[in-house]
């Protein structure tokens, strides 16, 4: 009987230390290494099918390990094509931060510019967007120097790794996604065993109110809506949200603030029209398979660019919670704007009320087949494990008050902290 082909893909930002990790993977499991360099330098096929092939003669009947930045638009097909060629894929990212990456790119002493020109900061930034558009298997923190320790963490998820085809179910929202990246328990709680959430913590609602008031602020946008008449709404969001005293208090004294920011410095001189707010989505793949979401808003600029906006309270730290393919909901949005639109490209935005910064992308309509196989694989990792993943996002967690595995206490109530 043959064995099953397999490789372990590692990509990540760059100075990461991928192809440190991707020899140390090699040297473990006795197979061979190549990474995108290699192939280049020896004069291979670098196209998605060459790439496949390279690896699929290299295969034979054991595993191997790919080393590639993962940030390459045809990273997606690539992976594809990998797959259909009977090798079955486990992506490893290694997630550096910027600073990181800076910092190890002057240690080596680095003159050279990228290959594409510009400066290195720059398209250090580009990278770290870029992956933020990639569903990976398993994600390990690089910013310690320890290949060692790397390579064991991604050798224990690809032997962990459950064999064959993932489950595909039928209506699958991003929440849903996003879930189980957190935590698989959490996601056969909620979702498979259908589990009433058993707390919600202070920020989650905070989100939802501010959002609901925004939606209104942006549909009345025509006739006019005052910083007054906003603050008064949200006051009636939360009243109606929030059951206890000492939490309303403390959600209108936060949302007021982050709501005034925003109306001053994003609203009133917001000249693009709102073609809708809270705009439900489907993305259809065939095969009973529908991706689901909800658009924040919908805009047309005053030269006839389309753009969506998807608002968020604050940016989220780098590695303060297991990591989620952010931006890949943000461009499921977009490719379903250009269908229905029919235009050539979308903006996309996610814009962050509480500093008013912004993550911009553009989504051309030839990109849209990289972002439906990305979001095809996403969907596919949803297999209905039940493994705890432990860490400091287990305070917010819904069902943190009864699990057992939860690693800290339920969030503590923000208005009952101390001073």
């Amino acid at each position: 009987m043959t064995s099953e082909r397999r490789v372990i893909v590692v990509i990540g930002q760059v100075a990461s230390g991928k192809t440190t990790v991707a020899r140390e993977l090699g040297r473990r499991l006795g197979g061979r290494v190549t990474g995108i360099e290699q192939l280049r330098a020896a004069g291979s096929d670098t196209s998605p099918a060459g790439v496949a092939r390279e690896l699929g003669a290299l295969a034979g009947s054991g595993t191997i390990v790919y080393e590639c930045s993962g940030a390459h638009p045809d990273f997606e097909e690539t992976l594809f094509e990998i797959e259909a060629a009977g090798i079955r894929p486990l992506v490893a990212l290694l997630d550096a931060s910027i600073e990181t990456a800076t910092r190890r790119l002057q240690e080596r002493g680095q003159r050279e510019p990228p290959r594409g020109g510009g400066s290195w900061s720059k398209h250090l930034r580009w990278v770290q967007t870029r992956l933020r558009l990639v569903p990976v298997d398993v994600c390990v923190s690089a910013e310690r120097d320890d290949p060692s320790e790397t390579a064991g963490q991604i050798l224990e998820a690809f032997e962990n790794e459950a064999p064959g085809q993932r489950v595909a179910l039928g209506v699958v929202s991003f929440s849903r996604l996003a879930t189980y990246e957190v935590c698989p328990l959490s996601h056969r709680f909620k979702y498979i065993e259908g589990r009433e959430e058993e707390f919600t913590p202070a920020a989650v609602r905070l989100g939802k109110c501010l959002h609901l008031a925004l939606a209104q602020l942006y549909v009345a946008k025509a006739p006019g809506m005052s910083l007054g008449s906003l603050v008064a709404l949200f006051e009636t969001i939360v009243a109606a949200e929030a059951p206890v005293e000492e939490e309303r208090r403390w959600l209108i004294e936060q949302g007021r603030e982050t709501l005034e920011f925003h109306y001053r410095t994003s609203f009133a001189c917001d000249a693009r029209e709102t073609l809708s707010t809270e705009k439900r989505v489907a993305l259809d793949f065939g095969g009973g398979v529908v991706l689901t979401g909800t658009m924040d808003r919908l805009v047309r600029t005053p030269t006839g660019v389309i753009e969506v906006i998807d608002y968020k309270t604050r940016f989220r730290a780098f590695s303060s919670r297991p990591r989620i393919p952010d931006l890949l909901q943000l461009a499921g949005y977009g490719v379903a704007t250009l269908l229905e639109y029919q235009t050539q490209h979308v903006f996309l935005r996610r814009h962050y009320l509480e500093s008013g910064e912004e993550d911009r992308l553009l989504l051309r309509r030839d990109e849209t087949t990289s972002v439906c196989l990305a979001l095809r694989r996403w969907i596919r990792r949803l297999s209905g494990g039940a493994a705890p993943r432990q860490g400091r996002h287990c305070r917010m967690c819904f069902y943190c008050p009864s699990c057992e595995h939860a690693a800290f206490d339920a969030e503590r109530r923000p208005w009952a902290r101390p001073a």
